[in-house]
């Protein structure tokens, strides 16, 4: 997947206009910022400051159109907030097939591993799957002790650390599913993993070919044991919508 970036273009789902440029992220529209209140990496700082820190981290925002790769030299070592749109991390197995690791969508943060790390180079793909806004920040900032002091800096690094730790028990999930070898506990261990409502509603975050992708599945074989389980009255399912009906599944 290659592509040249959008900048600055009218995309579907934009929410403000991709310059590119730090000063220009000094006023933040209502919407945006209603974005990184969910963001962790702004948990417990003041709206007000979100501006000052921008501009310690440097950050730039980029618009990406639908199927263009986000990596590239100019973004490896920056981490990534997500404003519009889904972003996909992947990678290829050895005979060049997708493999779904993670989506990310409006105020989720993507690449810090990366963008702390001495390396250059990742061995997963950063997709936008849709028309996408991103501002991007430069987060080893936070691990130059000559940086000049800020008075947040130490709040989001603390937040940084706490993502890590979700991005590592996400990781360890991940390494959970693979290591299974029925379809039906992957399936078992990816719903224990997901929101579930009272009412025992699953909202997948992708389709049934993302689903398959995500566990590493054949996706025919996906749909044959997810009917099965419909007929055994476990679930019902409609498109991304799973309904758990029997919820004793989940704790055998």
């Amino acid at each position: 997947m290659t592509g040249t970036k959008a900048h600055g273009q009218d995309l579907n789902h934009s929410y403000i206009t991709c310059k590119g440029e730090s000063e220009d992220m000094q006023k933040l529209s209502d919407e945006v910022i209603k974005i990184l209140n969910n963001c962790s990496i702004f948990e417990n700082i003041p709206e007000e400051r979100y501006p000052n820190i921008f501009e310690c981290l440097r950050a730039k925002q980029e618009c990406f159109e639908k199927g263009i790769t986000i990596t590239g030299t100019d973004n490896n070592k920056l981490a990534g907030i997500v404003i519009s749109g889904t972003v996909e991390m992947l990678f290829y197995d050895e005979l060049g097939h997708t493999i779904n690791v993670k989506h990310y969508t409006a105020g989720e943060l993507f690449g810090t591993e990366l963008a702390c790390s001495n390396q250059h180079t990742s061995p997963t793909t950063l997709c936008a799957i849709t028309d996408c806004e991103v501002i991007f920040l430069s987060i080893e900032k936070l691990l130059d002790a000559r940086a000049l002091p800020c008075v947040y800096r130490s709040m989001v690094t603390i937040n940084l650390l706490r993502d890590f730790a979700r991005q590592s028990m996400f990781l360890n999930m991940k390494i959970r599913i693979m290591a299974q070898k029925r379809l039906r506990d992957k399936i078992k261990i990816f719903m224990q993993n997901s929101h579930i409502t009272r009412d025992g509603i699953i909202k997948i975050p992708f389709n049934r070919r993302g689903l398959a992708e995500f566990l590493n599945v054949n996706r025919t074989a996906l749909s044959r044991e997810l009917s099965r389980m419909r007929d055994e009255n476990i679930i019902e399912f409609d498109n991304n919508i799973i309904k758990l009906i029997d919820f004793e599944f989940l704790s055998i």
